[in-house]
């Protein structure tokens, strides 16, 4: 107990500094574009309306587009689903910047941190030069989060972790596929 309290108190302490500094160098119009761009409503709406659009004309790309969207939806679930059981707050250090409702005014893990690195998972999986340039972009959005005292180092971990989860999970097993059989096989069942 007495190794997690000290990992706690380490983790706020770093929150804290990274947040100061940010406000200190004016970085915080730089940190808050840097965060924004994992903002949950462009990754959920701009894959979903892709795959429908690529449904029927490229199987391939539709399918890696399904697989993404799947992944991102996923990913949502499974952050959201783990910030409802633990309820860690926030960090203490930005409260006038608190917009957050329902399961997200919890912090770990880190929603933008999930989306942003199962983003540059899928990718290094899919195009591991693309991957490469994501993986730069998702740590960034992963200091963003820290910098504008919204999370904490260790819901940033929580968050990597839970991103490459779900892409390997994704990725290894063609989710959208799968999907896809089970509903074929629903079809003639029913």
């Amino acid at each position: 107990m007495e190794f997690i309290d000290h990992l706690l108190r380490l983790d706020s302490e770093l929150s804290t500094r990274i947040f100061r500094y940010s406000q200190k160098k004016g970085l915080r119009r730089l940190v808050r574009l840097w965060a924004s761009s994992c903002d949950g409503w462009f990754w959920f709406t701009i894959p979903f309306f892709m795959s429908v659009y690529y449904y029927n004309r490229n199987n391939y790309f539709a399918t890696v587009i399904w697989n993404l969207w799947l992944g991102v939806l996923l990913t949502a679930v499974i952050a959201t689903g783990i910030k409802a059981v633990i309820r860690r707050d926030r960090p203490p250090v930005n409260p006038k910047d608190r917009i957050f409702i329902g399961p997200d005014i919890h912090s770990f893990p880190s929603g933008h941190t999930s989306r942003a690195f199962f983003l540059a998972a899928f990718a290094l999986l899919t195009n591991p030069m693309l991957g490469f340039l994501a993986l730069i972009w998702a740590c960034g959005v992963g200091f963003a989060r820290i910098a504008l005292g919204r999370h904490y180092p260790t819901d940033i971990l929580g968050g990597i972790f839970v991103g490459v989860f779900v892409a390997l999970i994704t990725q290894l097993t063609n989710l959208f596929k799968a999907l896809r059989i089970d509903v074929t096989l629903l079809r003639l069942i029913l």
